[in-house]
């Protein structure tokens, strides 16, 4: 997937360096900018899929030419995860996150290249960072008393007879990873796009030691878009 990425991100950019504007005026470092408002659900990848929880975010981009962008963007609410092998579960566990992108229209990158297409599809991918509470753990185990018969007298031992864990959270704590997906829009009028993507993520676990899959968590989420494009597609 990433060298697939980088393929493209390279086409994109020699594309881009030759693409000249149809209106022979020069474009203006503001053209093409927006704002994005997506709403949806995510789940966790742990041993399986985990409850569905709501996801909103709003992200501020930009076509910087009919073929590649930007969008950087903040999200979050909440996540949730089963009964982990060490006894572990969260509901609803509150998170932040923020992420940084870069987007791929694959329709202009490999056909005629138009800002204004009636539909779009693109692809995304960068670094995320997201922030929540730190996930601590101790671990206590318990022991009896044993005795046993050796000839004319007694022997006593110490037997582990259970394990057990507790999970503390407190404090914040700010986890790096990163994220591709895959997206589509259409077009409503000059200013206005409505569309859907899916984003997968891979970080370090908001859930920290309770998680089974601590230092490398996949995550899914799924929303519907609406972009407002300031001063209209150019």
């Amino acid at each position: 997937m990433k060298k697939i990425l980088t393929i493209l991100l390279t086409l994109a950019v020699a594309n881009s360096l030759f693409a000249q504007p149809d209106c022979g005026c020069s474009p203006k470092k503001s053209d093409n900018l927006y704002l994005d408002f997506g709403a949806g659900i995510m789940t966790v990848f742990n041993g399986g899929a985990n409850p569905v929880t709501p996801n909103l975010n709003l992200s501020l981009g930009q076509y910087v030419t009919p073929i590649w962008g930007w969008r950087a963007g903040v999200g979050g609410l909440w996540q949730s995860l089963n009964e982990q092998s060490n006894g572990y579960e969260a509901k609803n566990k509150k998170f932040a996150e923020i992420n940084l992108d870069a987007t791929l229209n694959l329709i202009n990158l490999f056909g005629t290249p138009e800002i204004d297409r009636p539909f779009n599809l693109f692809v995304f991918g960068g670094p995320t960072i997201s922030f929540s509470s730190a996930v601590s753990s101790t671990q206590t185990v318990h022991y009896e008393w044993q005795s046993a018969t050796q000839g004319t007298g007694t022997e006593l031992s110490l037997i582990p007879t259970g394990i057990e864990n507790k999970f503390v959270s407190e404090g914040a704590k700010a986890r790096v990873g990163a994220t591709v997906g895959l997206g589509f829009n259409f077009k409503l009028g000059n200013h206005f796009l409505l569309g859907a993507d899916g984003r997968y993520g891979v970080a370090p676990s908001i859930f920290g030691w309770g998680s089974d899959c601590r230092v490398a968590e996949s995550t899914l989420r799924v929303n519907a878009r609406l972009t407002y494009v300031f001063g209209g597609l150019k």
